[in-house]
């Protein structure tokens, strides 16, 4: 609701108010409200920036979601967007972390 408050005020919703509120649903579990919002960000003409792909795909992956994964990945192209080395270190910490997830369960089964 206080993201609505802002667009009913004379504030000027930019990409840092985006970005904070898009990250802030993704820490609160929300992530179709944090698509939402960027879908919303496109459609208003507001440039996400790098920090917005990366905060979405990080997330996406925690989530497990490929598929938003991979519409994040071609939004760094549609958008004209650099990743970063963030953007693979999200990559890398989500492999290692099911890799070890998966050792520990095989580990765990065979006791």
């Amino acid at each position: 609701p206080l993201f609505n408050l802002l667009k009913l005020s004379d504030i000027l919703i930019d990409g840092r108010i985006y970005n904070n509120v898009i990250v802030g649903c993704l820490k609160d579990s929300n992530y179709c409200k944090a698509n939402d919002l960027y879908n919303e960000m496109i459609q208003s003409n507001i440039q996400p920036t790098v920090y917005t792909l990366n905060s979405l795909v990080s997330s996406s992956l925690k989530s497990s979601n490929y598929k938003q994964v991979e519409f994040y990945l071609n939004e760094y192209k549609k958008q004209n967007i650099m990743p970063t080395s963030s953007t693979l270190n999200s990559f890398v910490n989500h492999y290692f972390f099911n890799r070890n997830n998966k050792s520990n369960n095989i580990d765990n089964e065979e006791l």
